[in-house]
Order: C-alpha cells, then structure tokens, then sequence
C-alpha cells in the first residue's frame, strides 16, 4: 500500500506516466442517470485494465483529486466522494475477462485533502494480458 509520503511525492513532483495518472474528479458510478453511471463504470474498468495491461516495473496509480496539465502544473483539490473497494472490485468480476487484473482503492488524507489512490501492483506471476471477451457494450 502507498504511504503518506509516497502519495505526497507523486502529487507534488509526479507528471502522468504509464504507471500515473491523475483525475481531477472521482468516478461517478452511482450518478443517478444510469447512462452516465455506465460511462463512467466502463472508464474506471478501461483505466485500471490499460494500467494492468502495462509494461513496468513499479506499482501503477490512479489518483484522485488531482488534475494535471500536459506543462506539469497541477491543481490539487482532493475529493468529497468515496468509494468503498467493496463496491469497485464487482465491477471487474462483472465483466467477462480471460483473466482478472488485481486493484485496490484507497481514501488518502493529506493534510486538508483527501484523495482516492487506485493501486494496481504488479503480479508476480502476470496473467495478462489482461482482454476483454466481448466489447464492454456487450457485456452490459
């Protein structure tokens, strides 16, 4: 799990990688408008899949809260709404995959903030990659 420090580092010195990437804005995936509830479940799964599905030899993160300009300027905001990694991980199991990619969210304070770290370790042992069966309209 990332540490306090680390989340720290990437916010205030990391620029979006293969294995970073900052939102601004957290997933909505429970907006009451179901189509929009949809887009933004099938974006978080693409998000975390292409994450999976990279070549690298750290951890890969999704950080919430923070939205960052292709000149390294960031603005740090935080977020307000939080998941719990209960109600994220079914989203995965509910796609027909050939094999399932490993994540784990977490809120994050810092200082006055709180972010949402979605951590995608690398396994030791990769299965992928990490395909869909059918497209992701298919399966919903």
């Amino acid at each position: 799990m990332i540490t306090e420090q680390e989340l720290r580092d990437l916010i205030n010195n990391g620029n979006e990688l293969e294995w970073l990437d900052f939102k601004s804005e957290p997933y909505d995936i429970s907006n009451s408008d179901r189509s929009v509830a949809e887009a933004q479940k099938t974006s978080f799964l693409k998000d975390v899949i292409a994450m999976a599905n990279t070549p690298r030899e750290k951890t890969a993160y999704i950080i919430l809260g923070v939205k960052w300009y292709k000149d390294g300027t960031r603005d740090i905001q935080g977020i307000k709404k939080h998941f719990d990694d209960a109600d994220l991980q079914p989203l995965l199991d509910s796609l027909k995959l050939n094999v399932r990619p490993q994540f784990v969210y977490q809120p994050m304070r810092l200082d006055d903030k709180v972010f949402g770290v979605v951590e995608i370790p690398i396994e030791k042992n990769m299965r992928g990659p990490y395909t869909f069966k059918n497209s992701i309209a298919d399966q919903r």
